[in-house]
């Protein structure tokens, strides 16, 4: 049990002078035995010698395709070709060898240790869970290849940049402008319709030009593709842009939401445990507003933490739908999997449709302000509770506040910091940029145990004005991040991070 405990204590998990003896018991009953950890410590290496053999033989089978490929098109820049022919080789590799394995794990039951095990396929879960956007262009850029079965690597990689930076960039970004004009300008009008349509009428005639330009310049079989490519994804835009899905809710879907398997991968990669502060469970349906702290670099424990069994067990006549930046719903194939699990938009707009519907609204109030403050590094964990406008809604509307606090958030991922550029990006496109987020490597968030706090329901005070006034406002916005700070002080120490001090900004 001592050493146990030591362990645990220079791992961070239990500071020194935090274990009681219950604790240590609790601890010691916890502790695998040693002979199940050598048995899956040796299934982890069977499973990671085999990837040490598998991972070298696929690269040089790419190099060997790309060097046949070059030299078969007699291309005079032999080299370059074959190094834009290996990237695009290992751009589809790394994106789509995750998928066949989720589809083994997943799909077809394959739990063979020393060819997938659980550990591995944790990380392939998160890997496609995470870059979702760039899984779905490798798709397309392979697509594209077989369309083009006699064209060079380098003649399908510069098809893919002239159909991506001209027609999905553009839309993203007139996009992410526009409701960033309509949040700043009540003049403006909300996005919708006339929005899409002053949309519609620059993109139309940039498409045709493009077309023009493609007929005239590329040949026939190139020119033909780009512009079957173009087709596809303004049917796609037209389709998923329809209806206001991130206002509404309509694109949810209880096929997406039934991958149990994958959400338990997932919640396993991150060890997430939900904690529900106190004894209060609620069996009821009623709405409410749900505030997720803090935001980290891509606050993706939120929507897991809905889907993790102990939410529901606590929880079940709840439907809670996370709110997210207006920005994810532009972006093809991220804003698909969000509103298939129900998310919709930051708006008041949505807010006050959930509520009405008796439902309840999570959302982020530190909002991009904590994106650029994360840091997994030094003493300080950084809040920002300068927003009010979710406490004037809960107090208008007559419902009660319930904080959850996600402790470890802010070590999954880390951001390039240029705060000038990324700040006038967020002021005028609605997103900082750049954005590079990386963790164990680019894109990919460190294997870090989370503790999701989920605490108790902050109550409507009885005698408040409607519309309220700013006193009350102030009164309820106090009440709730004083609750916020007492929870983080209250089980700071049991999740490791005895040394953290919370930091309001």
């Amino acid at each position: 049990v001592q050493a146990f405990g030591s362990k645990r204590r220079k791992s961070g998990e239990f500071p020194k002078g935090e274990m009681t003896a219950r604790e240590v018991a609790g601890a010691a009953a916890a502790a695998p035995p040693a002979a199940a950890k050598a048995k899956t410590r040796a299934k982890s290496h069977a499973s990671g010698g085999v990837l040490l053999v598998i991972a070298p033989a696929i690269a040089v089978c790419l190099l060997a395709h790309a060097w046949q490929q070059a030299a078969q098109l007699g291309t005079a820049g032999l080299a370059a070709e074959v190094c834009c022919s290996l990237a695009v080789l290992v751009f589809l590799a790394v994106f789509l060898l995750p998928v066949p394995a989720m589809i083994l794990w997943c799909c077809l039951g394959v739990r063979t240790e020393w060819l997938l095990s659980r550990r591995l396929a944790e990380s392939c879960a998160v890997w496609l869970l995470w870059n979702l956007p760039f899984v779905c262009m490798a798709h397309m850029v392979l697509f594209c290849k077989l369309l083009l079965p006699f064209s060079s690597y380098s003649t399908v990689f510069r098809i893919w940049n002239i159909f991506f930076w001209l027609i999905p960039s553009p839309i993203i970004l007139m996009t992410g402008g526009l409701k960033v004009l309509a949040g700043k300008f009540p003049a403006f009008g909300k996005y919708g319709w006339k929005q899409q349509a002053f949309q519609a009428a620059l993109m139309v005639p940039a498409t045709l030009l493009l077309w023009d330009w493609a007929l005239r310049s590329l040949p026939w079989q190139e020119s033909r593709v780009l512009l079957a490519m173009t087709v596809v994804h303004y049917f796609y835009v037209t389709a998923t842009f329809a209806f206001n899905p991130e206002i509404s809710g309509c694109r949810r879907w209880g096929f997406v939401l039934g991958f149990d398997q994958l959400w338990d991968l997932a919640h396993s990669y991150f060890s997430i445990e939900v904690i529900v502060d106190g004894k209060e469970k609620c069996y009821e349906q009623m709405g409410c507003i749900i505030g997720f702290h803090p935001h980290g670099i891509l606050p993706c424990t939120a929507g897991l933490m809905l889907l993790h069994p102990t939410w529901k067990q606590a929880y079940p006549n709840q439907h809670v739908c996370f709110m997210t930046d207006g920005f994810t719903h532009s972006v093809p194939v991220m804003r698909d999997l969000i509103q298939w699990l129900g998310a919709r938009e930051v708006s008041k707009e949505a807010i006050n449709k959930l509520l009405g519907e008796e439902q309840c609204a999570m959302l982020v109030p530190g909002g991009q302000a904590e994106l650029i403050a994360a840091r997994s590094w030094g003493n300080n964990v950084c809040m920002d509770r300068r927003h009010k406008g979710f406490v004037r809604m809960s107090l208008a509307r007559g419902v009660p506040l319930r904080p959850v606090l996600s402790m470890g958030e802010w070590m999954l991922l880390d951001n390039l910091y240029c705060p000038r550029l990324q700040a006038l990006s967020r002021r005028w496109l609605g997103f900082p940029i750049p954005f590079l987020p990386y963790g164990a490597f680019p894109l990919m968030p460190r294997r870090w145990p989370v503790r999701l706090i989920v605490g108790e329901l902050l109550p409507f005070p009885e005698g408040t004005s409607n519309p309220p006034i700013q006193k009350e406002v102030d009164e309820q916005h106090k009440r709730y991040f004083d609750r916020l700070e007492s929870m983080f002080e209250k089980h700071k120490c049991s999740c490791g991070f005895a040394d953290k001090t919370l930091v309001w900004i």
